[in-house]
């Protein structure tokens, strides 16, 4: 019966292998056809006021919102040629839930959980360059996260099992809210063994991954990776 079980979670772990490494492959392809161009349209003035305004309205409940009410107004003025134009700039509004500080390696924005902002990290080697642009992110992150009213900010990434990386942002972070006036809580979690699907979708940053410095990135029991979450609770003084 074990035996059994064994062979079937085995089966599963495979198969989210392949399906997370496939969705990875296809967003890989994409970057290295538009990826250069997609990066300074998610950094330019424009996609900074697009996902302030978008964020502070709470990106959850705006987005679903100005559909609805778009496709309402549409309905009762079908030939409305400002209904037409605004119906254009909704398509606009999920765009906004995306922000990345600047066009080459930096955090990545996410406000599709609303208020609470996903910051995904780039892959890098902590050399002095790196250590001063990674101060420089958090500082201008923890701005940003107060102009659009956002409650958590949310990492998780296999670089933070690191104590290094962990180390500098935590430091950083804590700087970052006195410069501008934020009370901030932070919750370090323990590292954990990523699931099969998240394995199959950052085996393709192996390469990238492996020029890092020996003990930047750990793997579990079962030969996925270590991950680790810090969480941020922010409230304005």
């Amino acid at each position: 019966m074990s035996h059994s079980r064994s062979f079937v979670q085995s089966g599963v772990d495979a198969l989210g292998f392949r399906v997370g490494r496939s969705v990875s492959g296809l967003l890989a392809l994409g970057n290295r056809l538009v990826g250069g161009y997609i990066s300074r349209a998610l950094s330019s003035r424009l996609q900074r006021f697009l996902f302030v305004a978008v964020s502070r309205c709470n990106a959850l409940l705006a987005v679903p919102v100005a559909t609805v009410v778009l496709g309402i107004v549409a309905w009762l003025y079908p030939q409305s040629g400002l209904v037409t134009l605004l119906i254009g700039f909704c398509g606009l509004l999920p765009l906004g839930m995306w922000f990345r500080l600047t066009p080459d390696a930096s955090f990545l924005l996410s406000s599709v959980y609303g208020r609470q902002l996903r910051v995904h990290l780039p892959v890098t080697s902590l050399a002095p360059r790196d250590v001063i642009s990674f101060k420089a992110q958090t500082d201008d992150l923890i701005g940003l996260a107060l102009r659009v009213r956002a409650k958590t900010l949310h990492f998780e990434s296999p670089l933070l099992v690191a104590d290094s990386t962990r180390q500098h942002l935590v430091r950083y972070l804590t700087r970052a809210a006195v410069r501008h006036g934020a009370d901030i809580t932070l919750e370090v979690a323990d590292p954990r063994e990523v699931d099969s699907i998240a394995q199959g979708s950052l085996s393709l940053h192996a390469d990238r991954y492996g020029l890092l410095r020996d003990g930047r990135v750990a793997a579990g029991q079962n030969g996925r990776l270590l991950t680790r979450r810090v969480l941020v609770h922010m409230r304005r003084r």
